[in-house]
């Protein structure tokens, strides 16, 4: 791709752009779990990041694509997160979606999976200020402590995560997606990542 398809496309990738091809899948189950069934799982790697303080936490869930991430795939992609967020919150095995729409589908229609993992609530779909996200971001990270996983599930949480973290969130368009009261979810795209940062108050 020349430098000027590039420019092109990361303009058209503004955060209105993104919330608006978003929507529906978000607010609405059943757009998802249809988009869910059908899409084809592309190389994307996991790497989750958690700390906390008291009741007070923070994780990030950051996903890095083989390929770009641009507005024809967009909602995939970011159904595909979902979908490996709630394989790693049950620590399943990486592939565990890589089955037929028929096995998708009892877990999707799992009450359960629904309730906790699945459907987002209170739902917000607005553009963040990337320098107020930073802040808050940042504060959390340096105030809270690292979660020790006895299961090795988290993964290392040096100043060189949280420096890789902030330099994602300055390259990425920034949105809300939700808060329910306790937590904040918001979620970061740029070209080839994706981050999922949830934070508040732990239960």
């Amino acid at each position: 791709m020349n430098k000027s398809s590039k420019t092109e496309r990361n303009v058209m990738m503004n955060a209105e752009i993104v919330i608006e091809k978003l929507r529906d899948s978000i607010e609405n189950y059943e757009v998802f779990k249809e988009l869910a069934l059908d899409i084809r799982f592309r190389k994307a790697d996991l790497r989750y990041y958690s700390w906390s303080q008291n009741v007070l936490g923070i994780d990030v869930r950051l996903f890095r694509f083989a390929d770009s991430i641009n507005e024809d795939n967009i909602v995939e992609t970011i159904v595909q997160c979902r979908l490996m967020r709630m394989a790693d919150k049950e620590e399943w095995k990486e592939d565990f979606w890589d089955v037929s729409s028929d096995s998708r589908l009892i877990t999707l229609n799992s009450p359960v999976f629904m309730h906790e993992d699945l459907i987002i609530r209170g739902i917000r779909l607005t553009p963040l200020d990337t320098e107020e996200c930073l802040d808050s971001v940042i504060c959390q990270m340096n105030e809270f402590s690292p979660v020790e996983d006895l299961f090795s599930l988290v993964e290392d949480t040096s100043a060189d995560i949280k420096d890789t973290i902030c330099d994602i969130i300055r390259k990425s368009q920034l949105i809300e997606l939700s808060y329910d009261g306790l937590v904040r979810m918001r979620l970061s795209v740029s070209e080839d990542t994706v981050l999922i940062i949830e934070h508040g108050i732990w239960d």
